[in-house]
């Protein structure tokens, strides 16, 4: 693959074989500044899919936008019940009427079992509404997670809560604690 996108260097290659709802592949893509790098291999339910953002400028990517990712993306597990291993930073990001100064998204958590933990900070993020930080964690598993959020907004009252969220059967069940 080679040629220019909005102005932009694009060059890359991939190698991908389909064989009705399986496959595998790898791909390695630059755009402008941007490079991404991703592998996987989907058989049956399983998957195993990993990506390298080396770094991902969005500008490069979307009309609009600004900032850069860094890091690696990786899931496992099953369609219907992935693990996911995340270590990614993002700084000055901008696209539309979203913002972050910083984010950083940093751990693994499981569908099944325990073990967790996963961290999402941010800072100076305009959502919808804007939130001067942001403190996500979340402890054990999807099944059966424990969660601490903790946000504050210079337009509104900082909030701090924990919970848990359980799945029993078909139903999920949840509460929060603080």
């Amino acid at each position: 693959l080679g040629g220019r996108l909005r102005g932009r260097a694009l060059a890359g290659s991939g190698n991908f074989v389909l064989r009705g709802q399986e496959g595998e592949g790898q791909l390695d893509l630059r755009l402008g500044d941007s490079r991404v790098r991703a592998e996987g291999r989907v058989a049956g339910e399983r998957l195993d899919l990993a990506a390298q953002l080396q770094p991902l400028h969005l500008d490069d990517l979307l009309p609009g936008g600004s900032g850069t990712v860094h890091g690696s993306l990786h899931m496992t597990g099953t369609r219907q019940a992935p693990n996911l291993q995340a270590d990614l930073q993002g700084r000055g990001l901008h696209w539309n009427d979203w913002s972050a100064e910083t984010v950083d998204l940093r751990g693994r958590l499981p569908w099944r079992g325990g073990g967790g933990d996963l961290v999402l900070i941010g800072s100076e993020l305009q959502v919808g509404i804007p939130l001067q930080r942001v403190h996500v964690h979340a402890q054990g598993a999807v099944e059966d997670l424990r969660l601490q959020l903790q946000a504050d907004s210079p337009q509104t009252a900082g909030l701090v809560f924990g919970g848990q969220m359980q799945r029993r059967g078909a139903s999920w069940h949840g509460s929060i604690d603080q």
